[in-house]
């Protein structure tokens, strides 16, 4: 796999995942339906071969006035079934989410492109960071605390150049007194899943940068160090000054200066 242009499909991000897609695609898939299976209790009989749903739960989803969020795997499953290239389907996705989560992602870039600044927002959490771990079988998401509302933006600004726009129940965009923004949860997922991480790679006493970075365009490691200096540094003279007492992040750090970026 090439890791400087890798990308990631909806259907990548597992299980647990939560769309809302165009009615327009929704009417074809139903004369999809209609013109295969004549009826969508023919095609539930397929359905739940491959992902259990009660047919009366299935049916309601598949209205075109439905306006929730609906199971991923139930449309991803159809379209395997009516043979719609997922390619069509993904397009058509208009938000998404973990399921049981709140925040979620609107008009999303689909698929999801790991540029620098994915790797950028993980240094972010590796610095001024957090892993908000929630209990009742809920995943663990990251938070971020910047204090700097310049930098604060910034940092919504990169997530929407990745996932696209973000529905936040919390009004982080209006609020002058907000210092701490909650990533979302389906973005955190990635991230882990990635580079092999878990919540404990987070702490500051074992925060490395993922070897997989290592292995990339310079630019990727360029802004991986320019987080760090964001919220780990301060300038002393004519120096940029890093204080962290992670000796093993102060290596990788000294490694990244090295290749003369």
């Amino acid at each position: 796999m090439n890791l400087n242009n890798q990308k990631i499909n909806i259907w990548d991000l597992g299980d647990k995942i939560n769309i809302k897609v165009n009615k327009s695609f929704i009417d074809f898939v139903n004369r999809k339906i209609k013109e295969k299976f004549g009826t969508k209790r023919n095609i539930h009989k397929k359905l739940i071969t491959k992902y259990r749903i009660p047919f009366t739960t299935f049916r309601i989803r598949m209205k075109r006035g439905y306006n929730y969020f609906i199971d991923l795997e139930i449309l991803l499953n159809i379209c395997n079934i009516l043979k719609i290239p997922l390619n069509e389907f993904q397009n058509n996705i208009i938000a998404y989410k973990t399921r049981r989560g709140y925040n979620y992602i609107e008009n999303p870039k689909l698929p999801i492109e790991i540029t620098s600044l994915f790797d950028m927002l993980i240094a972010h959490h590796i610095g001024d960071g957090n892993v908000v771990n929630p209990k009742r079988g809920r995943r663990p998401y990251f938070s971020y605390r910047q204090y700097d509302s310049k930098f604060r933006n910034l940092y919504i600004d990169k997530i929407k150049s990745i996932f696209g726009n973000l529905n936040y129940s919390n009004d982080y965009f209006n609020n002058k007194n907000t210092t701490q923004i909650y990533f979302p949860v389906v973005g955190s997922d990635i991230m882990f899943k990635l580079y092999n991480l878990n919540i404990t790679s987070f702490l500051s006493e074992n925060a490395r940068i993922p070897s997989q970075i290592f292995k990339k365009d310079k630019k990727f490691l360029l802004a991986f160090l320019i987080a760090i200096i964001i919220d780990e540094g301060h300038v002393d003279s004519t120096n940029i000054v890093i204080g962290l007492k992670n000796k093993n992040l102060i290596e990788d750090l000294q490694i990244v200066l090295s290749f003369k970026l």
